[in-house]
């Protein structure tokens, strides 16, 4: 247990770091580092290396297995039944994740637009996506491509932006619109493909995802 980070495993075995929150990316930089320093000897033993890149640059998606967690298998099933990106999204994929505080709705907006804005040239900006499938990538922005194309009720934003803006309310639309996927109960996760929040009404043991 480490007090400055969590570790846990992506649907087909990534690995992520959540790093608690920072003041500054120098924090970030040293947290990351220490994370480095213990987890790279051990792995050095067993001749591993942890590789940071956009896109699994070995296998393809259909050779890799979903970890065996129930969750992971209902987003899979409904990935699957809307188009071939779920699939390379979740087996596939890794990214670097950055989440800022807000501390009004006026500056939720402004800085929701500033990255939103940005999103194309940071991705270009870092993209490290030499293969996809197996194959050399010549392209750019993959990593995005796949993401746009999983679930365009789940990743479009666009529509819900008016005059350039979007505010807590416009936000609050585009996730309640949103497919729920997997609902759960103190008892069960079950799937739900076609229910929003708009449409379920949800009591103190009613989550979803």
């Amino acid at each position: 247990w480490c007090p400055d980070y969590s570790l846990s495993l992506e649907p087909a075995a990534q690995l992520e770091i959540s790093i608690v929150p920072c003041h500054n990316a120098e924090e970030i930089r040293e947290i990351y580092c220490g994370f480095r320093s213990h987890i790279d000897p051990v792995l050095d033993e067993f001749g591993y290396e942890l590789v940071t890149k956009g896109y699994q640059p070995v296998s393809k998606a259909d050779e890799l297995e979903i970890i065996p967690k129930q969750r992971y298998e209902l987003m899979d099933r409904y990935f699957n039944s809307i188009g071939p990106w779920g699939k390379r999204m979740m087996r596939g994929t890794a990214s670097t994740q950055v989440s800022v505080d807000y501390y009004s709705e006026k500056d939720f907006t402004d800085k929701y637009m500033v990255f939103y804005t940005l999103i194309p040239v940071m991705g270009l900006l870092f993209e490290d996506t030499p293969v996809f499938d197996g194959r050399p990538y010549k392209g750019h922005l993959l990593r995005q491509r796949i993401w746009n194309g999983t679930d365009p009720l789940r990743v479009d934003i666009q529509p819900y932006i008016r005059n350039g803006r979007i505010d807590f309310e416009d936000y609050l639309h585009f996730v309640m619109n949103a497919p729920i996927i997997v609902k759960k109960t103190d008892n069960e996760e079950y799937f739900s493909d076609v229910e929003t929040l708009c449409e379920t009404k949800l009591d103190g043991s009613d989550r979803t995802v």
